[in-house]
């Protein structure tokens, strides 16, 4: 003979919470099915029903998971020992034990009868370890980027101030005056500093420039300024060259 459940058992589910259920209510519940009569059978289990077919499914989870053992259970409310037979119609399941085992079996299931808002905001994957872990991940980041940072400032203060070189020499051959060894040094210096700044790249690995190679500088100053006395492949491998001796000796 099927039998009914209560109709107050139909309410919505969020003021549906009780200290002990049934196996069908912690199934409806569960499912949130609110505004209708569930038929249950002569165990006290929900019927198939075609409208709701995780009820029956989610009933048999939950007994299941009294049979191994898994989820404590009562008789009418009452704890038992562990084994002590229950009629199915009888059996009761603790408020808090039936969380429990929801949150470690079910964790992408949080029926608000069981958690609060702020427990179905949270992922289930986020725990207190794995909070700790990624705040620890972003500081260790944090204090990189601003190392990175500090690094790259000086960088920034050094290109500024091997531009600032670069125009005082340039100034002195549009003069026309013969370049001294300490004038000729800082010059291959200079260009030492900013073709290596051009084809470094940052702590995080990222280029400073889309120059890949000394070749790409050669070819790329080749095609900016293809009618500039003295610019020739040669001339800028030489210098360079010249450069990259003076800036690797440079105290």
């Amino acid at each position: 003979m099927l039998n009914t459940l209560p109709e107050h058992e139909d309410r919505n589910c969020h003021a549906d919470t009780k200290p002990y259920y049934t196996i069908a209510e912690a199934a409806v519940r569960w499912c949130n099915i609110r505004g209708r009569n569930i038929q249950l059978d002569e165990k006290g289990m929900p019927v198939q029903d075609v409208l709701n077919p995780c009820l029956r499914a989610r009933a048999e989870h939950i007994f299941a998971a009294i049979q191994d053992g898994a989820l404590a259970y009562g008789r009418d409310g009452v704890a038992v020992p562990p084994g002590e037979h229950v009629a199915r119609p009888r059996i009761t399941i603790r408020h808090a034990d039936l969380k429990r085992w929801m949150a470690e079996h079910f964790p992408g299931d949080k029926p608000a009868f069981l958690f609060d808002a702020m427990e179905r905001a949270t992922h289930s994957a986020i725990n207190a370890d794995s909070f700790r872990a990624l705040q620890a991940d972003r500081d260790a980041l944090k204090r990189q980027l601003e190392t990175a940072e500090e690094r790259a400032r000086r960088l920034e203060l050094d290109l500024n101030r091997a531009r600032a070189e670069l125009k005082q020499l340039q100034a002195l051959a549009d003069q026309g005056r013969p370049m001294g060894e300490r004038e000729r040094a800082t010059y291959l210096h200079t260009i030492g500093a900013l073709l290596r700044l051009m084809l470094d790249r940052s702590p995080a690995g990222q280029p400073y420039s889309a120059l890949k190679s000394q070749a790409d500088v050669i070819s790329k100053v080749l095609a900016r300024h293809p009618d500039v006395e003295g610019l020739a492949a040669s001339t800028l491998e030489h210098t360079f060259a010249d450069a990259n001796r003076a800036i690797a000796t440079a105290r």
